[in-house]
């Protein structure tokens, strides 16, 4: 936060500070007051968008030792899958995803052709996605787990973003967020998902072709 105020906020009061003293001097007491006026409200509005992208994009810190935080993650993956149309979700185990709303959430998804999950192998809760028309890939045959794990919402739109999650020491779990276009992660992610999509597709080719 302190970073955030020297490097943003206090830099753009200077230049302000420095037009409004240059009226002063010059201007009429109506010009004075109505560029004051102007001044307090383009502050006001600039740190109203820079606090709000500030918060945006600051990291989440989840402490997952701790029962509480852990359902913090929960719902924060509920309100995120939630607030998208399209979501494309790279997990390990969708351990996550344990509670019967969040269940709900995601069969409400599949059945509208809205969520692609990619993950090792199948499970129990992908199957069940499966049934009500969920794609599912895996990727346990390449012999590689990725420690990394993302969910794009609006996947394949022009509003598009992705919330990628680590582990970091003493059982800190946090996640970060970006939008399309604005950060190299959103693509990678996004990269990532289509290769493993063919490769998908291309093995289940050979595995028909193989049948025929």
């Amino acid at each position: 936060m302190i970073k955030f105020i020297f490097t943003k906020i206090i830099p753009i009061l200077c230049s302000y500070a420095s037009i409004l003293a240059f009226y002063n001097a010059s201007a009429s007491d109506l010009i004075k007051t109505l560029f004051c006026a102007m001044f307090i409200v383009m502050v006001l509005l600039f740190l109203l968008f820079e606090i709000q992208d500030y918060q945006k994009n600051t990291p989440l810190h989840f402490k997952t030792k701790n029962g509480k935080e852990k359902r913090k993650i929960n719902e924060f993956m509920y309100n995120w899958i939630n607030s998208g149309s399209k979501v494309a979700i790279f997990s390990n185990d969708m351990s996550w995803a344990n509670k019967n709303e969040i269940v709900d959430l995601l069969i409400k998804k599949a059945s509208k052709s809205e969520l692609e999950i990619y993950l090792p192998n199948n499970i129990e809760l992908t199957n069940k996605l499966s049934a009500h028309g969920a794609k599912i890939y895996t990727y346990g045959d390449f012999n590689y787990i990725p420690k990394t794990r993302f969910t794009i919402i609006n996947q394949g739109r022009d509003d598009a973003q992705v919330a990628i999650g680590r582990n970091e020491k003493d059982g800190i779990f946090v996640i970060k967020k970006f939008s399309i276009g604005n950060h190299p992660a959103f693509s990678i992610a996004d990269d990532l998902i289509n290769i493993l999509k063919i490769l998908n597709e291309r093995i289940i080719n050979e595995d028909n072709a193989k049948t025929i």
